[in-house]
C-alpha cells in the first residue's frame, strides 16, 4: 500500500514555471515597445536607393516603393542568385542599413 499511495502524491507533469507573465492588450504592448525604443519601424525611411538587409537574402537596394501606410510595398534587388522581391513593408523582415 505504501507505493501506491506514493505513486498517487507524485505528480508525472513538470512543475509550471513560478511566474507566468501577464497578457497584455496591443496598446498596452504598443506602450512598453516605446517606452523600450523597439517600437515599429517607420515605413517612411523605406524609399527608392536605400540599401536594406534582409535574413534570408542578405544585402539590397530598394528598386521601387508604392502605396502607403500599412500597404506600402517596396521592391529590391538583391544579389543575382535571389534577384527581385517584392515586400509588403509593414509585414517584412526588411533591416534598413546605415
Amino acid at each position: 500500500k505504501s507505493q501506491t499511495a506514493s505513486a498517487r502524491t507524485s505528480t508525472p507533469y513538470p512543475s509550471r514555471p513560478a511566474k507566468i507573465p501577464a497578457l497584455m492588450t496591443a496598446a498596452q504592448l504598443a506602450k512598453k515597445q516605446k517606452a523600450e525604443g523597439i517600437g515599429p519601424k517607420s515605413l517612411d525611411a523605406f524609399l527608392t536607393g536605400t540599401k536594406v538587409e534582409h535574413p534570408d537574402y542578405g544585402p539590397g537596394t530598394i528598386s521601387e516603393v508604392s502605396g502607403t501606410g500599412m500597404k506600402r510595398t517596396a521592391t529590391v534587388e538583391f544579389a543575382p542568385e535571389y534577384g527581385s522581391r517584392c515586400f509588403r513593408l509593414s509585414h517584412s523582415s526588411l533591416r534598413l542599413v546605415d
